[in-house]
């Protein structure tokens, strides 16, 4: 049985994020876990949290690359 609905459980985030990121993170397990389309929203979130944290050279393009595919909100 998959554990999620939406997000990719076979790509593994195995790199420090900051703490807004990680909350994000978070909340998009808890709302995809339970089937809400709020998802969408806070997957959205992630990758604009992203953006800021590559713009502040605090992840790399990589990085960023893998969250969106765990977290894909399209």
């Amino acid at each position: 049985m998959k554990k999620f609905h939406w997000i990719n459980d076979d790509v593994k985030i195995d790199f420090q994020v900051d703490k807004a990121l990680k909350n994000a993170m978070e909340e998009a397990e808890e709302l995809d876990m339970a089937g809400s389309v709020e998802y969408g929203a806070v997957a959205d979130a992630i990758d604009v949290l992203c953006k800021q944290s590559f713009g502040a050279g605090k992840m790399t393009k990589e990085q960023w690359d893998t969250m969106c595919k765990r977290y894909p909100y399209a």
